[in-house]
């Protein structure tokens, strides 16, 4: 199968985050760096295909693993935010507490699945992958970690 720029170029991003999740925190810039590539991968899962499954049953990430990411975004600045469970409920209904480093940590793990399937060779099966779970799951935590930066504001370059 030829593998379309597009898909090349999402697998791209998809490296690049899982990449920056798995360094050793930077001393300042961390939200920034987040935050841009949140917002990348946000706005280009939008043009991923459905696929047909393929059988793939490729590795997923261990808990040590899950756990060093959440435990490497503690180090935000800040790690906890009120929000909206539902924002279709009126009248509204009391926030709840989010958590920018279990946000981060469920988008990584989603799209780390993915990875190791597309660097497997079953590229149908990681777009699949990473569109299946935009739409059920790390979508919504990109959605919060974008608004979440993004309202907290990065500093001035």
């Amino acid at each position: 199968m030829e593998i379309s720029e597009y898909l090349k170029e999402f697998s791209g991003l998809v490296r690049n985050f899982c990449n920056f999740c798995e360094q050793a925190p930077a001393k300042n810039g961390e939200e920034r760096q987040a935050l841009r590539s949140v917002a990348a991968l946000y706005a280009s899962a939008f043009l991923l295909q459905k696929r047909n499954s393929v059988d793939y049953a490729g590795p997923t990430v261990a808990n040590d693993i899950s756990n060093a990411i959440y435990k490497r975004f503690g180090s935000l600045s800040f790690n906890y935010y009120r929000m909206i469970d539902d924002p279709e409920k009126i009248p509204g209904q009391e926030p709840s507490a989010g958590d920018l480093a279990d946000d981060l940590r469920d988008i990584y793990v989603d799209l780390k699945s993915g990875l190791s399937a597309f660097d497997a060779g079953c590229e149908e099966q990681a777009e699949e992958d990473w569109r299946t779970s935009f739409y059920l799951h790390w979508g919504q935590h990109a959605a919060n970690v974008i608004l979440v930066l993004n309202r907290y504001g990065a500093p001035n370059e």
